[in-house]
């Protein structure tokens, strides 16, 4: 298993990335590669549709960025925390309803 850290996962993410790197990415088995989370954490806060000025707290970075890339809902009465994360907030203190 190969991890690769936010240098390389970004420089696979230009638009014309490295021709030495991409080609090496070439060559390997997508199953060999994996992305620490809060890598993915820090890829998702930077392409997220975020308004100007929010943020958001490492540990609440960290949940948002698993649940965007399970496809996970998160559930939490700190519905506000969520908000503009890409994720789809349940607030379970709320009266129930269907999914």
């Amino acid at each position: 298993m190969i991890l690769f850290v936010a240098n390389a996962v970004s420089e696979l993410m230009r638009p014309a990335p490295d021709a030495t790197v991409s080609g090496w990415v070439k060559l390997r088995v997508i199953v060999e590669m994996a992305t620490p989370v809060v890598r993915v954490a820090e890829i998702c806060a930077g392409i997220a549709c975020m308004p100007a000025g929010r943020s958001i707290g490492a540990i609440d970075l960290l949940i948002c960025a698993t649940a965007r890339v399970r496809s996970l809902d998160v559930a939490t009465r700190n519905v506000r925390d969520f908000e503009d994360c890409g994720v789809r907030v349940i607030n379970p203190w709320l009266a129930p309803t269907r999914a």
